[in-house]
Parts: structure tokens; sequence; C-alpha cells
């Protein structure tokens, strides 16, 4: 695979071919504006970007060497989410957290999760349990190493074995 260059954008790099950032931990193909989105969205999760943060069209093209498009694109997939406020003729900022949305976005995660579980455990089986078992004992040990970025895949694919267990 030839890479057109890296960059290192507020402390995480990516490589980029063709048009097409390639996201050096996973090696999928995705359209630049996806990438971008993931990035930012990985950013402002993780706090490297913090609430009330500045963030430009401009800068964000520039570091990523992309024209300023693609970047447009994320930002109002992001604002979309209510994780960024774009401010016409302002600076676009890292949105605040509500704690009422954070209140209601966990009651309805809960929700959804005590239901997948009540399902899983009625249909559960040994290769489920195995799996799930498996994926715990890794979770353990990317603790130990202070993996976080390991332990939020593995933590996804947890949920992903629940929700197969439970067949939805």
């Amino acid at each position: 695979m030839r890479s057109l260059g890296t960059v290192e954008p507020i402390g995480c790099s990516v490589g980029r071919e063709d048009g097409i950032i390639v996201g050096l931990d996973t090696g999928e193909r995705r359209t630049t504006a996806a990438d971008i989105f993931s990035f930012l969205h990985d950013e402002i999760i993780a706090m490297n970007l913090i609430p009330g943060a500045r963030i430009s069209e401009h800068e964000v093209a520039r570091r990523l060497n992309v024209s300023r498009q693609p970047v447009r694109e994320a930002f109002i997939r992001l604002a979309d989410l209510k994780l960024i406020e774009i401010r016409p003729q302002r600076a676009t900022i890292v949105r605040r957290f509500s704690v009422q949305e954070i209140r209601t976005a966990r009651f309805v995660r809960q929700s959804v999760e005590f239901e997948v579980l009540r399902l899983a455990v009625a249909r559960r089986n040994a290769g489920d349990i195995s799996r799930m078992r498996q994926n715990l004992k890794q979770q353990a040990k990317a603790v130990d190493q202070k993996n976080v970025q390991q332990f939020h895949a593995l933590d996804y694919q947890f949920h992903q074995l629940f929700c197969r267990a439970a067949g939805v």
C-alpha cells in the first residue's frame, strides 16, 4: 500500500492513500470524510478535544492535508450528534456536556442492554459463554497493560457478543 504521507493531528497518526485515509490500527479503507469524522469523534470522546475547545475546518484540513469539503462533512455529522457547535462566522467549538442528555442516553442504553441481556440468558449456549469469558480475560489484560484503545475495542466486541447471543 503506497502512502502519500502521514500526519499527526492532535496526537494521532493516520495515513492517506489516493484520497482515502487509512487508519493505521485497522487498515480498513473508508472515505476521507468518514475517517475525519471518526478521528474527531474519537478525539472528543477521549477528551483530547475538550469541551469549549475551538476547532477550525481550515486547521483540520491543513493538518490532514485534505480539502475542506470532507472536513466540513465530518463537522456536520459531529454537529448532528451534538458533539460540536458550528457557529457561522464565528468559531466552531466542542460542545459542553449536558448532564440531562447524558442521563437520558444512559437510561436508553441501559434499557436496551437489559433487554439484550434477558434474551441472551434465555438463549445462551456454551459457545457464547466461552467467547464472552475469553473476551473478559482479554479486557482484564488490556486493563493491566493500560491499553485503553484495546479495552474499548474489546468492550465493544463484548456487547456484540451479547447481541449475537440474544439473536438481535
